[in-house]
């Protein structure tokens, strides 16, 4: 069984991987709008930062997949938390 305070640090670990990424995609942005179309080679490091923060979504979603099932195999708590976290989920964009 899971203890709870391993889920908090789970939770807690998560979140601050969230903000991380919603900061790194941020500043991608800005950086992309800064750089002039004609600056090819910078364009393409833009590019590559884009598809990193791609595939960190992903590794977000499946950590959050991971999460509930954790939670889950706690006992039943699980048996409200997986509902109610698919639709935080949902609500936050992630499918």
């Amino acid at each position: 069984m899971t203890s709870p305070d391993r889920i908090d640090s789970l939770n807690r670990g998560l979140t601050r991987l969230k903000v991380a990424h919603e900061r790194l995609r941020g500043e991608v942005r800005q950086l992309g709008a800064l750089v002039p179309v004609s600056d090819g080679h910078l364009r393409e490091d833009i590019d590559d930062l884009r598809e990193v923060i791609k595939e960190l979504r992903g590794e977000v979603e499946a950590l959050q997949r991971w999460r509930w099932q954790v939670i889950g195999a706690a006992g039943g708590v699980g048996l409200v938390a997986a509902p109610l976290g698919q639709v935080l989920l949902h609500a936050l964009g992630v499918h």
